[in-house]
């Protein structure tokens, strides 16, 4: 029964995409060699937010796989906003992360990671001794894993949701990187600095000022981007 669900989703997602947009996305994108159907994001949502209601709680972790086991990334990227989804409906947090754990090691591009680090963000502010499975996570040899273990703090900035004890976590989380050599991981490490920064910008500054030496341009221009337009106290 869940499989033939899934079908249908699948289904009514290639009907809605676009050699066009495939092809856009796929250039976008670079690094995955998925298959793409070109469905626009906001379509994905709606799609994924309209099947996953009507799938009940017993039958979550099935859903999910029978999705993700499509090497198509619009599929994947419905899996993952119907992850978060069930993570407001109940969803047990060891399901969450055992699923979250396997699909990492499947993923190559940073368009399947972030999703799926603002679920982990989630079940972080409901659990912060879960920092300790992103710090071991950011010791992986694996990018896109160490990327997983940075981007959760960058939800944590969003505003409403912001806590002062938040700053240490994000500094403690991102330090390890900042000598990083990848990309997309001085990307992420740059990208929770500056999101920091909207509510700490003296200890932003002064983190950067004191590390400096280890960090890219790349962090460092990141990371500054609204600092240079604050005054210095």
């Amino acid at each position: 029964m869940v499989d033939n669900f899934v079908q249908v989703l699948v289904n009514d997602l290639k009907n809605q995409g676009s050699s066009a947009q495939a092809d856009v996305v796929r250039r976008y994108l670079k690094t995955s060699n998925l298959e793409f159907y070109g469905v626009r994001l906001p379509v994905i949502r709606r799609i994924a937010k309209q099947y996953s209601k009507q799938v009940h709680q017993d039958n979550f972790s099935r859903f999910l796989l029978a999705l993700w086991n499509f090497h198509v990334f619009d599929v994947r990227r419905a899996a993952e906003e119907a992850l978060l989804q069930f993570i407001k409906r109940g969803m047990p947090e060891h399901d969450t992360l055992q699923l979250i754990d396997s699909w990492i090691n499947d993923i190559d591009t940073w368009a399947l990671t972030d999703p799926l680090a603002w679920g982990v963000s989630k079940l972080l502010i409901s659990n912060p001794k879960l920092k300790r499975i992103l710090s071991f996570w950011g010791e992986s040899e694996h990018i896109w894993r160490r990327r997983m273990a940075i981007v959760p703090y960058v939800d944590l900035c969003l505003k409403g949701q912001y806590r002062k004890e938040y700053a240490s976590w994000i500094l403690e989380a991102i330090r390890p990187h900042i000598g990083d050599k990848e990309f997309y991981i001085q990307r992420a490490v740059g990208w929770a600095l500056r999101q920091l920064s909207y509510h700490e910008p003296d200890l932003v500054r002064c983190f950067i000022d004191e590390y400096q030496s280890q960090m890219s341009r790349l962090v460092i221009r990141e990371g500054s981007r609204r600092l240079e337009l604050l005054p210095r106290r």
